[in-house]
Order: C-alpha cells, then structure tokens, then sequence
C-alpha cells in the first residue's frame, strides 16, 4: 500500500510540460524490466535501440526513431546500463536535439568486464551527466570492489558528472527503486 501511494504522489509531481524525457533501456532490458520506471516518469517515452552496438548505430537508431515521431528537442535522456552510453552517444553525436541532461543509471562508463574502457568511449557532449550507481558488491571472478552485481562501481563512477547518487542495490533493482525514481524525478526538475 505504502509503495501504491509513493507512486502515486510522484505519478502526480509537476515535470515540464514542455521537456521531452526518452529512456533507453539496456541490451537485453525487456518492458516488464522498465515498466516501473516508465510508469514512475511521467510522459516519458521508452526508445529501444534496433541494435545496440556499436553504439554510434545504436545513437543513429534512436535518433531514427525520435524523427519518426517528429521529436526534435530532447530535454533529459534516462539511460539504463548500456543506454547510458547509447544516450551519451546520441547527445554527442546529434546536438541538434538539444539533449540538456543525461541521467546514467548502473552504466558502464569506464569499460565491463574484459571489454578495455576504450569501447565505450562516446562522442562528447555538452549535456549535464548525472549518475546512479549500485553497491551491492557481488562476488564474480570479473567484477573488483563494490559493484551492482553486473559493474563495477569504479566504472560507472569513471567520468566527470554533475551529480551522482549511489544505493545499496543490485543492477536489476536500480529500475525498480522508489528512491531512485525519486532521485530521477529531482534531477529531471533540476
């Protein structure tokens, strides 16, 4: 009940009339994976990729995608694991859309697993970058230190950012937070 009506008071939290807020899940993120945080982010439009690498094709298929449905101006991208990068790739790669913020969500900046960091290099932007981070620290042969299950904190923390939030949680559960919903929804209105 208490979580019924935490969502219910952010479903009704004013966003921008005006923004426009896409979230791009990661690879293999299905929509029961992004179904609370879509609910939880009022108008926000949920964009998967065609493909996911590399991630200029991934940019290119979004940015497709948005000129389908005749959106020029993105305001805030929410971008999941691997749709942080997809969404730092497109802000770079198309700055006529005007992406003013980027809000990262357990995205592996700095390299995953044995994939070195320059794979995920992206094209820079000028767009605010705000990150949350997991800290569950699971134990796998190929995560070091505190990780969220799937990546290493170290790496999801690797680039400059205007803000960051780190929660006691695994990879899964960041999309599935009312904290972190709440954390997202004070970013978008910043």
């Amino acid at each position: 009940m208490r979580t019924a009506l935490v969502i219910l008071i952010i479903l009704l939290m004013p966003i921008s009339a005006e923004c426009t807020t896409i979230i791009i899940p990661g690879s293999n993120t299905g929509a029961e994976q992004m179904a609370f945080l879509q609910a939880s982010i009022p108008a926000a439009i949920v964009i998967y990729p065609v493909t996911m690498m590399p991630l200029s094709a991934a940019a290119e298929s979004i940015k497709s995608q948005l000129d389908a449905k005749k959106i020029e101006n993105v305001e805030t991208i929410i971008g999941y694991s691997w749709g942080g990068l997809v969404a730092r790739e497109l802000a770079g790669r198309y700055p006529e859309l005007q992406i003013k913020k980027i809000i990262q969500i357990a995205s592996p900046n700095g390299g995953y697993r044995y994939a070195p960091a320059f794979i995920f290099r992206t094209t820079p932007s000028t767009a605010e970058i705000y990150i949350i981070a997991g800290a569950s620290s699971s134990r796998k042969w190929y995560l070091s230190g505190i990780n969220d299950g799937v990546v290493d904190l170290d790496s999801v923390l690797s680039i400059p950012s205007t803000e960051y939030a780190i929660f006691n949680l695994n990879h899964a559960e960041l999309v599935r937070d009312i904290n972190v919903i709440q954390k997202i929804i004070q970013w978008i209105k910043k």
